[in-house]
């Protein structure tokens, strides 16, 4: 799909407009052209969000299920690091897959629960909670890449040419604020997952070390 085609945007999970400030700072005319719905379950972070005062963005609270727009509302619909915190989510994809219109797509990225460093961080935390005696939190539900793409299948999204997700080699391990590896700046960060990106267009990994190597599944998927 085009950018110029893309003219209404859902952010689903959008906290306190993170994703719509940068936007509007790095894209500016880009940003004219296009409305912005974003909903949260939390109130306090949508009042965040609002006092942005961005143009062309709203944003509303909801009850985190039903979504309140009409069908084929949407050319674009994000979700960032948010399907795993959510409980039903065949209904939230089968919502996505309704809000969207035909051709619409969905830009989606989540942990990647069977990634070498995310496994690693999962146990040091374990276990220092274990040490010290702090209450282990319920997590949140994971998905993995298989499950992932049976849960896309069965909203009627299209990921034929989807098959792999992977995304993004972590280059770090952080815990309890100190990091295995020293963290990258949002600079060099950004400048790491540009590379990240055009490396991915001209290698392909072993499917074991895509599932090992890489933190996040992120997928541009369409109805």
């Amino acid at each position: 799909m085009a950018e110029e085609s893309v003219h209404t945007v859902l952010d689903v999970g959008c906290n306190r407009g993170s994703i719509e400030f940068f936007f509007h700072q790095t894209f500016p005319q880009a940003a004219g052209n296009v409305i912005i719905h974003g909903v949260d379950i939390s109130a306090d972070a949508v009042a965040q969000a609002r006092e942005l005062n961005l143009p062309g963005c709203h944003f509303q609270s909801y009850d985190g299920s039903l979504l309140p727009f009409g069908d084929g509302t949407f050319d674009l619909v994000i979700m960032v690091e948010v399907l795993e915190h959510v409980m039903d989510k065949p209904t939230m994809l089968s919502e996505i897959s309704r809000v969207l219109r035909p051709n619409g797509r969905l830009f989606l990225t989540v942990p990647n629960p069977e990634c070498w460093a995310l496994v690693i961080e999962s146990a040091f935390w374990r276990i220092a909670r274990t040490v010290f005696r702090r209450r282990q939190p319920a997590k949140d539900a994971f998905v993995k890449h298989a499950s992932l793409i049976r849960l896309l299948q069965n909203s009627r999204f299209d990921i034929s040419d989807q098959d792999r997700l992977f995304w993004w080699p972590h280059a770090y391990l952080s815990f309890e604020g100190w990091s295995v590896i020293p963290p990258l700046s949002p600079r060099l960060l950004h400048k790491y997952q540009l590379w990240c990106a055009a490396k991915s267009d001209r290698t392909k990994l072993p499917l074991f070390l895509d599932r090992g190597l890489h933190w996040s599944l992120v997928g541009v998927v369409g109805k």
